[in-house]
């Protein structure tokens, strides 16, 4: 009885310090998923197409071009991607305030792993848009 009792409160502690998303509101992540794929496949020029206005404001399509080009050519090609995970955000850092959703990936390339790869996305036109695309 004494071993279960303390299997109840590790279980309890655990659950406390796990986060949980359950009370996030529910996204549809394809959109996230898509444009991802697109710049995995090398289609730079259509993954700055399918970005907000924001992120075409921020960033021309040659510059954005050449970014992804050198980075991904020094990371190599993508191996494996996890959703470690994601919620909706007022702020984040370098935006506006604004309704945002930030999803988090563990991610690894040929030439490196234990990288984070993070997408910010808004919603423009009653559809979401990649607002902003962090590695690190």
């Amino acid at each position: 009885m004494r071993r279960f009792a303390r299997l109840l409160l590790v279980s309890w502690c655990l659950m406390a310090v796990v986060p949980s998303y359950a009370n996030e509101p529910q996204m549809d992540l394809a959109p996230a998923y898509t444009w991802l794929e697109l710049l995995d496949n090398g289609r730079f020029y259509q993954t700055w197409q399918y970005a907000s206005q924001s992120f075409k404001q921020r960033i021309d399509a040659s510059q954005w071009d050449q970014v992804l080009k050198g980075t991904r050519s020094k990371l190599g090609n993508l191996t494996n991607r996890n959703l470690t995970g994601y919620g909706k955000r007022q702020k984040f850092s370098g935006l506006p305030d604004g309704e945002y959703w930030v999803l988090k990936f563990a991610s690894e390339f040929e030439k490196a792993s234990s990288l984070s790869e993070i997408l910010v996305l808004s919603e423009e036109g009653g559809q979401l848009k990649v607002t902003a695309y962090f590695i690190q």
